[in-house]
């Protein structure tokens, strides 16, 4: 009696077409699994900048002394650069204020009418225009 089967190079052909089905299926699952971490990143970057935007404020500066007053209320540390003008007057860290407590920073010799930026990752939090 003689049996019919699949021969053996039929065999590993249906194998290897079984084994690239499901790493395109894997890849598909993967590559939607990406974009679902990366839209839930950028969303929670983009409320952490709004909540900035929000509670770090220039309470006062001197025009006098250069110092400016800054409060956060965000994060215990919030890293920031400081803008004159859209000149880099340097980087900070400002500690969670506590009543009114913020950090006082000094951005060297300012004028009536200098524009006061800070920014975190890129990201304006807080803008001002000295009035001396």
């Amino acid at each position: 009696m003689k049996r019919k089967g699949v021969t053996p190079v039929i065999a590993i052909i249906l194998l290897l077409l079984i084994v690239v089905v499901m790493i395109g299926g894997v890849f598909a699952w993967m590559s939607v699994m990406q974009e679902d971490v990366e839209e839930a990143t950028r969303e929670g970057v983009l409320e952490f900048i709004e909540e900035a935007e929000r509670n770090v404020e220039v309470v006062t500066y001197s025009c006098d002394t250069g110092e400016v007053y800054l409060y956060n209320g965000v994060s215990d540390n919030f890293d920031v650069s400081l803008y004159i003008d859209g000149e880099n007057r340097g980087s900070t860290t400002i500690d969670l204020g506590e009543e009114n407590v913020g950090e006082v920073l000094n951005v060297g010799d300012v004028d009536e009418g200098n524009r006061f930026e800070v920014s975190h990752q890129g990201h304006v939090v807080e803008r001002e225009t000295f009035r001396c």
